[in-house]
């Protein structure tokens, strides 16, 4: 049982007690093997719903992110790497502030870092930069409907959640 619990702390699933008994000793052996499969089957649960996360993230039509609370940029699927026209590590850690055309930072910044966590968050509607990838630099703005809700872990606010639509 000892060398069981061992293996099943390191994420070995499949391990099973052969009950030679059934003593208490063996009683313990069949509900350790019992957990066990429950979190085999736990696990696989999860990871075929964090596959369908991951397809409906990635292959979204409209720019969908992730922040954290401070609104900095944690995730961004294809559509939107595309629409904006940077790669995932030039936006992953970059304030979104950063991304919003300067004439209307002042005003996003206000409506969505005024929003007490855990209270609905307003729909914005904002001017994104859009990098073209030229030698001198140079941007373009492409104005964005944003929907946006917590992301809650424990019943605590952690993140932000975020699909833009062009």
């Amino acid at each position: 049982l000892v060398e069981g619990t061992r293996r099943l702390a390191t994420g070995d699933l499949q391990h099973r007690i052969v009950a030679q008994s059934r003593s208490e000793l063996g009683q313990l052996a069949e509900s350790f093997n019992d957990m066990a499969s429950a979190l085999h089957r736990s696990r696989e649960a999860l990871e075929e719903s964090e596959r369908a996360y991951r397809d409906l993230f990635d292959n979204a039509q409209d720019l969908v992110f992730t922040t954290d609370l401070q609104h900095q940029i944690l995730t961004v699927n294809k559509a939107g790497l595309a629409f904006l026209g940077y790669e995932r590590d030039e936006l992953h850690g970059r304030s979104l502030f950063d991304l919003v055309a300067p004439a209307q930072r002042v005003r996003v910044s206000e409506t969505v870092q005024g929003v007490e966590p855990g209270a609905p968050r307003p729909l914005v509607e904002a001017a994104l930069l859009r990098c073209q990838k030229t030698e001198a630099g140079a941007t373009s703005e492409a104005t964005f409907e944003i929907l946006s809700r917590w992301i809650v872990a424990g019943g605590v606010p952690i993140g932000i959640h975020a699909i833009g639509r062009d």
